[in-house]
């Protein structure tokens, strides 16, 4: 991974987790396009070289392959300040745990048309082409759970962190 010529202006954090937080931010390239995006980024005190930054960098490669509306899109794996980043379009809304606790917020009929779309995303990764001889990635979220699904304000749903 390398600098890029891209700048980034982080908004605020959308969620923690053991490795690194989840950023909102915007991306600015190098024509001035400014486009939203969700920056994963890794903590400070872990080593370029371990584990952690093996796995984003795992988790990135497979899932830029993915090309399906319910799989959130990976746009890039970058390093910011000497962190391993990986970059994902941003979905606003919120995530099928707060869907479900909220009072009457999601109804029966709603969410199944939410696991509907889970279903067919699993499918597809698991069935995702592997190289030109009709192998398939065979890839498996290994995460699924309401928090790592997201409900978007139009009633689009994502797939998030597979948890490769």
């Amino acid at each position: 991974m390398e600098e890029l010529e891209r700048s980034f202006t982080m908004h605020r954090c959308l969620g923690r987790g053991g490795f690194g937080e989840v950023y909102l931010a915007d991306m600015v390239g190098r024509g001035g396009l400014s486009t939203t995006v969700a920056i994963k980024l890794l903590r400070q005190d872990l080593d370029p070289a371990g584990q952690a930054v093996k796995r984003l960098r795992d988790e990135g490669r497979l899932l830029a392959r993915l090309d399906h509306p319910t799989i959130l899109r990976v746009l890039d794996l970058v390093m910011l300040g000497g962190r391993a980043a990986l970059i994902t379009e941003y979905v606003p809304g919120e995530d099928l745990e707060a869907c479900l606790r909220g009072d009457g917020r999601i109804s029966t009929r709603a969410l199944l048309q939410v696991l509907g779309r889970v279903a067919g995303a699993l499918d597809a990764a698991w069935r995702a082409p592997l190289g030109s001889e009709g192998e398939e990635l065979r890839l498996s979220h290994r995460d699924v759970k309401p928090s790592n699904i997201r409900v978007g304000r139009f009633g689009d749903v994502k797939l998030l962190d597979f948890g490769i």
